[in-house]
């Protein structure tokens, strides 16, 4: 993995070399990730979150996973090939996790009904190196730009809160990053693709670029895929990208 990141570091500092021009911006931007599940890992949640733990009482219950809001930052350069395409790398910060909330009603020993409230979320930090290409469309100041992303995951913690029955608890932990489906919670690498529609606008003197992103992971960010196939989630992330371009050289 580490040689990888330097691979591609390399790579896009190659890049200078045959770049006509070499621009660099500040990235920010909000983002929301809805997580893909497989439908038995769907199930693990919906149908076992709470369900063997109240196994003795008359149990209605109903999930879901909602989107997890995040955050992009970090920088970009971007190396102009020609002038309707160019190589766009860098270093981005990315929050990305998985979000699960139950809602549920039991009948307790007494016959009463009590109301159960839970919600799991985890929560990710990737550093990614995205290698993309940016194409110009005519003088629009309108791009596309895709290519993949290769997110090396820094740190992960998993926050849970639960009430019913008179009673409410929390919990935070750090999550293990590795490979081990027995100890680990997170997979060390995640692999994207990245489809975006930007507007360059002119700010000042400079180039303004407005993205509207969409990245699905290819790759399962669950160890527990490793050991079971079936247990498995992607990220699928979307946003908004703002970078503000300098530029370094210009031919």
């Amino acid at each position: 993995m580490k040689s990888l990141s330097i691979s591609l570091l390399m790579l896009a500092f190659c890049g200078s070399a045959f770049a006509q021009s070499i621009k660099i911006a500040p990235v920010i931007g909000p983002s929301v990730t809805v997580p893909m599940l497989s439908t038995a890992l769907k199930d693990l949640y919906t149908d076992g979150f709470l369900e063997d733990y109240l196994d003795d009482y008359d149990l209605s219950s109903k999930g879901s996973f909602p989107p997890v809001a995040g955050i992009q930052a970090g920088a970009l350069i971007d190396y102009g090939i020609s002038e309707k395409i160019s190589l766009q790398s860098g270093l981005i910060f990315n929050v990305k996790g998985l979000k699960y909330k139950f809602k549920g009603n039991f009948t307790d020993w007494d016959g009463e009904v009590q109301s159960l409230k839970a919600k799991t979320t985890h929560s990710i930090t990737y550093l990614e190196i995205p290698v993309w290409f940016s194409f110009r469309l005519g003088d629009s100041g309108f791009k596309i730009i895709t290519g993949p992303g290769f997110n090396f995951a820094v740190s992960a913690k998993g926050k849970s809160k639960y009430s019913g029955g008179g009673e409410s608890e929390s919990d935070t932990e750090k999550l293990d990053i590795g490979t081990d489906p027995d100890f680990d919670s997170v997979k060390p690498f995640d692999l994207n693709v990245n489809f975006s529609v930007a507007k360059e606008i002119p700010l000042g003197d400079r180039p303004l670029e407005i993205s509207l992103f969409a990245q699905p992971s290819v790759t399962k960010w669950m160890p527990m895929a490793r050991e079971d196939s079936k247990y498995f989630v992607r990220h699928l992330t979307a946003g908004i990208r703002l970078a503000y371009f300098f530029t370094i050289k210009d031919y």
